[in-house]
This record gives C-alpha cells, sequence and structure tokens, in this order.
C-alpha cells in the first residue's frame, strides 16, 4: 500500500519532538570496575555471543564472568544473522532520529564504527557518543559492513532508489536489514484503516513480502532471513486509534497506560504478538538482505 500523493512539504510532518530532544546526549560511563579476571570473563563470554568467536575462552573464563547481560543478547541477535566479525567493522543506521538507540545499544556493547545519518535532522550532532549527521543516503560516501533501516524504509518517497543506494554502500558479505510493517498480515486484517503502522501521512509504503522481495532483486539483494518482531504495542495503539484517539495525544499509552488496558488485556496482547511473530503473521518483521554473490556463496 502506498500514499496517494507524497506531500511536498514532508519535513513539518517530523517537527522536533517527533525524534526526541537528545542531541549532543553524552555517551554513558561504563558499568563499575571489575577484578582483571571477571572483565576478562565478561569481554570473552560477550565477544563469543556477539561475534561467534573466541568460544574456547569464553568457556575457561565462565567461571568469573556472569551470564552475559540482556543488552548483548539482544545485540547479538542482529550481529550474528548480519555477519559481524569485529567491533570495528563499521555499522550505518538509515534515518536513526535524534534518539539513535539501536546504534547506541551497539555502541554500550563494545562496536566501535557507527553512524547515524537522517535527512530531517535539524543539524549534525551526537547521541550517547554515536555521530549522528543530517543527510541521505544517496549522498554518503562510506562502505559499510550493515546498513540498518529501523523503521524508516517505509517513510521513503522512492524505496527501489534507496535500496539500490544501500547496496552500493555495502562491503562484501555485507548486510542491509530493513525492519518495516507488512501489509497484508494479522495486523492490517484486524485492524483495517485503525492500524497504527499506516501511519499517513509520513508512511509512504507499506510494503508486503512480495514487494520486498522485488525490490531487493532489483537491486542486485537475496532476502537471506526474516525475523517477525511485533510487540503488545502495536495492538494497543491500534485499539486507540480505532477509538479516534492518536498515539502522541494526550490519554494516550504514549504518556502513560490510559483507561480500557486492564492487566489482563495487555497480558492477552503480549501473548497473541508472541504467536503471530512464531507464525510469521504478524505486523512488524525485519528482513536481513545480501548481495546476491554473497547469499550465493554463503
Amino acid at each position: 500500500m502506498r500514499i496517494e500523493t507524497v506531500p511536498s512539504d514532508l519535513a513539518r510532518h517530523y517537527p522536533p519532538d517527533y525524534y526526541g530532544s537528545s542531541a549532543n546526549r553524552p555517551a554513558d560511563a561504563r558499568a563499575a570496575s571489575r577484578s582483571p579476571l571477571a572483565a576478562l570473563g565478561a569481554w570473552a563470554a560477550d565477544r563469543a555471543l556477539l561475534l561467534g568467536r573466541g568460544r574456547r575462552l569464553a568457556r575457561w573464563t565462565r567461571r568469573w564472568a556472569p551470564t552475559s547481560d540482556a543488552n548483548v543478547r539482544r545485540a547479538a541477535a542482529f550481529t550474528r544473522r548480519a555477519g559481524i566479525h569485529s567491533f570495528d567493522d563499521p555499522i550505518l543506521d538509515v534515518g536513526c532520529g535524534w534518539r539513535a538507540d539501536n546504534l547506541a545499544a551497539l555502541r554500550k556493547v563494545g562496536f566501535r564504527r557507527l553512524l547515524g545519518i537522517d535527512p530531517f535532522l535539524e543539524h549534525d550532532g551526537e547521541y550517547e557518543g554515536v555521530p549522528l549527521r543530517r543527510r541521505r543516503l544517496e549522498d554518503e560516501t562510506g562502505t559499510f559492513q550493515a546498513i540498518t533501516f529501523h523503521h524508516s524504509f517505509e517513510h521513503v518517497p522512492d524505496p527501489a532508489a534507496t535500496l539500490a543506494a544501500a547496496a552500493r554502500r555495502l562491503r562484501p558479505g555485507g548486510t542491509v536489514l530493513i525492519r518495516t510493517p507488512v501489509m497484508g498480515t494479522s495486523l492490517w486484517e484486524r485492524y483495517g484503516t485503525a492500524w497504527w503502522e499506516l501511519d499517513a501521512p509520513r508512511h509512504l509504503f507499506v510494503h508486503t513480502e512480495a514487494s520486498l522481495d522485488a525490490l531487493a532483486r532489483r537491486a542486485r539483494l537475496t532476502i537471506v532471513d526474516v525475523v517477525w518482531d511485533s510487540s503488545l504495542v502495536e495492538f494497543v495503539a491500534s485499539d486507540q486509534i480505532s477509538r479516534d484517539l492518536a498515539w502522541r495525544e494526550p490519554g494516550s499509552w504514549y504518556h502513560g497506560a490510559p483507561a480500557g488496558f486492564d492487566d489482563a488485556t495487555i497480558a492477552g496482547y503480549r501473548t497473541l504478538a508472541t504467536e503471530l511473530n512464531k507464525q510469521g503473521r504478524a505486523g512488524r518483521a525485519g528482513f536481513y538482505m545480501r548481495r546476491s554473490d554473497d547469499a550465493t556463496a554463503a
């Protein structure tokens, strides 16, 4: 599904509070100091989980280190699928906004070469130590091991040109990740025009699996993995819209839990999201893509 007419003034639909106001937020301090053996054990365990390397050292040092924390496990779900092999592999996030939380999470677990770009930022800045630049992907000159679109691909006016630009910026063996709403799945069937992910006029395209596959092939990319990742928030926001309450309006869950969503309702939505993700029928998914020649070789 696509918007009939792309607004000529898209920038006004991204006011500063759309992204939050966290430009130039300083990097968080590192965790409290550990003993040298505990630090070695934590480093080895995290490295094995994030990069799939050093498992023997991780097993040897396990006696001194706690299990890797939730931040590391979440990051590893991306890095292992994306084929990241080093903390110095360059990673680009397109459409990062001021709150570049996905990049900040990678920085916290040790990744060093991170960059966020977004044409709707007011100016260049940084977020928790991650540089942010006001620019389009088509104007980027670097090359990257991974290029991510965390719910930004549905905002671009020419998806084919944008994905082709991403493919040109990939290093050999690199990966593009597009996390995006998916049309024709259970959330669309349930809510129709009240589905939160339509979000006109910011969402210019809401893709199907078939349209993403066609775009990938046109850019000489191959979809190598799909991870469905809806959450209960998608149900809550869509329910609110069906009652004519937008996500950022007073009384929305965006500001605090509103009336009408008791504990049983929330638990039911959480369970339903988990089941639909398992079935590949939820409203959101992440599509991992590689160059067709790389995917064939793998």
